[in-house]
């Protein structure tokens, strides 16, 4: 049985597979209550594990995309050390950081398509509200991995065409 790790708004039971030095960076489940923290010394090595939770009594597990402002990586090795580097200023914090109007821009055209979790039960994003994912130059957002292959193919497009860069932490890998 996978340890249960707490909840969240707009969705049941978060559960985690198994241990992974990841995640404490899953925005679904970064803030646990106290007493179930737990050290994760090997933020930015490949994540293999994906975590697992309930919604509306059938399992479903988690794809993640990180998207950020700035000079395009020159390898994916460096666009990981960016992703890390970046998760820990904007989301690893107890500062909150408004998102800068561009990543604000992203995430209202994947609104257009795809309304919030809240709004829209077949919506493909894992949290609500989206924008919720976002701060300053970064947004680190989760989505079903039943609809990943369509939902994340249309956030690189989108990406892609504000100029932004987008990285798969699932893969080690800069999408395009």
């Amino acid at each position: 049985m996978p340890e249960q790790l707490g909840s969240g708004r707009g969705r049941s039971t978060i559960w985690i597979a198994a241990t992974c030095p990841y995640f404490l960076t899953r925005p679904h489940i970064r803030n646990l209550p106290s007493g179930q923290e737990h050290d994760h010394p090997v933020i930015g090595s490949r994540a293999t594990v994906l975590y697992v939770f309930q919604k509306r009594h059938h399992l479903c597990m988690s794809y993640d995309l990180a998207v950020w402002e700035g000079e395009r990586p020159s390898s994916d090795r460096e666009a990981g050390e960016t992703h890390s580097a970046l998760y820990e200023q904007y989301i690893d914090t107890d500062v909150a950081i408004p998102p800068t109007p561009l990543i604000a821009k992203f995430v209202e055209q994947l609104l257009q398509r795809w309304p919030d979790l809240d709004e829209y039960e077949d919506s493909p994003w894992s949290t609500s509200p989206l924008i919720g994912e976002a701060a300053g130059p970064y947004i680190y957002f989760p989505m079903g991995y039943s609809r990943a292959e369509e939902a994340s193919a249309y956030a690189v497009q989108v990406a892609a065409q504000l100029g932004l860069n987008c990285y798969d932490p699932q893969e080690d890998r800069l999408r395009t």
